[in-house]
Formats: C-alpha cells, structure tokens, sequence
C-alpha cells in the first residue's frame, strides 16, 4: 500500500473555498475511556472488560476481550467447542440508503484455526451482517497498534436503531494469545461519491472508502482492472473538469498527477491522510490515468471519485 504525499494536496486544499454538498458525518465514536459503560457482554461472561493503559499492551483505556491484567490470554474454562463471548451496544443509522464506514483501532492475538474475531450489525428480525473480520481474513494478528477501515452499504433491515457487536469466537484448544483489544470505534458516512470517466476494455475501477477528516489517515483509493505491471498517474484536482481528454474523460481539473505502478494483477491501493487544519466542507476529485498499449492513445483513465472533508 502506498502513502500519499500530503504536502501539495494540504496546500491547495488551504487555498480552497468550502463547498459543503456530500459532507460525511461520524454516527457512533467510542474510545472507551469511560470504560464500557453501555456496552453489555452477552454469551460466556468475564472477558469483555476496560483495559487501563498499558494493561497487556494497551494503548490508552482499550476494550479488551482477554483474562488481563491477571493474565495476557483468554484461556479459560469454555462451556462448549465453539463459545462466542460478544459485546454489544445499541446504535442509530440513517432512515435512507447509504454507505458507511467503519473503522477502529486494535491488537489482536488467537488461534489460527477455530478462533476468530468479528465486528457484526444486528438488525430488525435478528438478522446480521458482518462489518470486519470473519472469513474475510481483513484483521490479522498483531502486537502493536494497527488499524481497520472498510465500508459497509446496509438495507432496510438495518434503517434506524440497530446492534453494534464485537465478537471473540474460541474454542478449547490453545488460546494464549493476547486475545482482542479495540478502540476508537466509528461508524460514519462515506464522504466519498463515484464519477463517470472510466475508458478501457474492462474499464479501470476506482473505489474509495474513508471520511476526510482533517488530521486523519485511512483514507483509501483502490484501483482495480488496470493493465498489470503499468505507470499510472493518480490525478487530484478541486474541481470537476468532465472534459474529452485522450479517448475519455479527464474528470478533475488537475492541480497535481502523482506517479504510481500497479502491481502484477493489475491493482494499486493508495492510504492517505488529510492534513491537520483543513477546512470541512472541501471537495477533492481523484482519477487514475494507467499506460496502456491497447488503447488509442496508450492510455486508459479510471473513474472519478468525489470527497468533501469533515
């Protein structure tokens, strides 16, 4: 994953006036520093506490599913092979169609087989989605601080009052680990909106997840069905442009073209941050432009993307 050099976009995003449609909003946050007041442990209890800092690794007060600070695993006496210890709490989503973002800090340390750790969305009718880990394979074992950011569209089920749940599956067989640790949990909208432009044969696709707050990374472009192995150019602008360019549409009005490769399949991902002191409100147009040889002009332009900071 590559980081965007944030020194030009900062400058031009200072010289900028708002435009306020499309701003993102932080629905739910919980650094857990007054414990897990509201949260309630469901299934096999005891482990679901509030880590003070320090406490096993602990960043900061963290909630933390382990036996610490007597002990830094979650071995213990289960009740059956497969116990699933799960803390919830209540929150509100939007009463209308969106894509949100949820995304958290953690440390995580089970079992490779039979233990796995999930943040999951209960709706109307008991019915469930998992929002991180699970299969996906997307949270891994680490001893430091790492971070999570994905994105979620929910349906109806999941309009208005719904269950935020963090799940610690185990079974009987090892489980020295450190277990699962999580904080600064947020769920929000996604400040990001997809823009005509593509062009290519499978057209490339560029996807976007993230909030951009101002001071804050984990903010991710993801490039996908480029040609393997090629130069790209990562396009920024601050206004929509729309124009005929090369065979396509050039959709930023360019203030800056930052050089890339994508890798052998064809992909790239980009992790950014928005400089600290950015104005919300801010519109910022991304578009990856990849050498081609197949094409007219040796090139091929992904879509566009649109965030407005918060």
């Amino acid at each position: 994953m590559h980081t965007l050099a944030t020194g030009i976009l900062g400058l031009a995003l200072g010289l900028l006036s708002p435009s306020l449609a499309g701003q993102s909003q932080t629905l739910f946050f919980e650094d857990f520093e007054d414990g897990i007041t509201g949260w309630t442990e469901t299934a096999f209890g005891g482990l679901w506490h509030a880590a003070t800092d320090g406490e096993c690794g602990a960043v900061s007060k963290m909630a933390a599913c382990n036996l610490g600070p007597a002990a830094c695993d979650y071995d213990t006496a289960y009740p059956s092979s497969a116990t699933l210890i799960r803390l919830d709490r209540p929150i509100t989503l939007l009463n209308e169609p969106a894509t949100y973002v949820v995304d958290f800090d953690y440390r995580r340390g089970v079992d490779a087989t039979g233990d796995l750790t999930t943040v999951w969305l209960g709706g109307d009718e008991d019915f469930w989605m998992w929002l991180a880990g699970y299969v996906s394979g997307d949270l891994a074992d680490t001893e430091t601080l790492a971070h999570h950011t994905s994105a979620f569209t929910p349906g109806e089920f999941f309009w208005g009052g719904v269950t935020l749940e963090l799940e610690l599956q185990v079974d009987k067989v090892g489980n020295q680990g450190l277990g699962w640790m999580v904080d600064n949990l947020r769920i929000s909208t996604n400040a990001f909106a997809k823009l005509h432009g593509a062009k290519g044969e499978p057209p490339p696709e560029l996807e976007a997840i993230g909030a951009l707050r101002a001071g804050e990374g984990h903010n991710i472009l993801t490039l996908s069905n480029a040609e393997p192995a090629a130069q790209a150019r990562l396009v920024v602008g601050f206004t929509e442009l729309s124009v005929p360019f090369k065979g396509g549409v050039l959709v930023p009005d360019p203030v800056a073209a930052l050089p890339f490769t994508t890798d052998a399949t064809g992909s790239l991902s980009v992790d950014f941050a928005v400089p600290a002191g950015i104005q919300p409100g801010l519109s910022v147009y991304f578009q990856v432009w990849i050498t081609d040889l197949d094409e007219t002009f040796r090139l091929a332009a992904s879509n566009g993307v649109m965030g407005v900071t918060s």
